[in-house]
């Protein structure tokens, strides 16, 4: 069922209304206002002929897979990339710390069997590989110090008992080399990145994640 709007033809969500026509009706209370409702979902999703496509945002010509899927679009996919998404993520969660902190608690509540399933996996295939002892987010501390091997921001560091939530800005344990291909967890390959680099970058090894200048394991 389409939306109800005469003129609109997206999907209906919401009381028979789109996303859109809903969202606005929800601020001005008129679905009908006069100001045109625009969307990249209804734009071309630029196809090149070597088979990548052109992110809306950055302009860059990526594979498909570096676009979510997204069921209510033509070509089922974003307009917009992983990395540009990501990005937007990063700056609303800057400027909305105590509501990321709080979606981030509510995901954990409600899906304590997918976080504690991931931190197994991930603790066998450590426990599978070459291994230095003594690494620790504390450790890394003390031997690097306290900004991002990556972006250079200076991190956070609650302790324990503060019971402060996910932020961007917090200092995660970064294998530079990820365990999921094999990487190692030795000093050689451990530093500290904040928490919007180490989600970002996931299990990436391309040049666009280059550890900066100055840092012990810059190369």
């Amino acid at each position: 069922m389409s939306c109800s709007v005469e003129t609109c033809e997206r999907p209906a969500r919401k009381r028979s209304l789109c996303n859109s026509h809903f969202s606005r009706f929800r601020r001005t209370g008129d679905v009908q206002a006069d100001v045109p409702i625009a969307s990249r979902r209804d734009s071309e999703f630029q196809r090149l002929d070597d088979g990548t496509y052109v992110c809306q945002e950055c302009s860059r010509a990526l594979p498909l897979d570096e676009f979510q899927t997204r069921k209510d679009t033509p070509s089922g996919r974003r307009k917009v990339c992983r990395d540009c998404r990501r990005e937007h993520g990063r700056e609303w969660r800057a400027k909305n710390p105590a509501k990321g902190s709080e979606y981030a608690r509510r995901h954990a509540a409600l899906h304590p069997d997918s976080n504690r399933n991931r931190y197994l996996r991930r603790k066998e295939a450590i426990e599978g590989l070459p291994k230095d002892e003594g690494i620790s987010r504390d450790s890394l501390r003390e031997l690097d110090g306290d900004r991002c091997c990556y972006c250079g921001v200076l991190m956070t560091f609650p302790d324990a008992a503060s019971g402060n939530g996910w932020s961007s800005d917090l200092a995660t344990l970064e294998h530079v080399i990820p365990v999921s291909v094999g990487g190692s967890h030795t000093w050689n390959n451990c530093a500290l990145a904040c928490a919007g680099c180490n989600a970002s970058k996931g299990a990436k090894i391309d040049d666009s994640w280059r550890i900066r200048q100055g840092h012990r394991l810059r190369r």
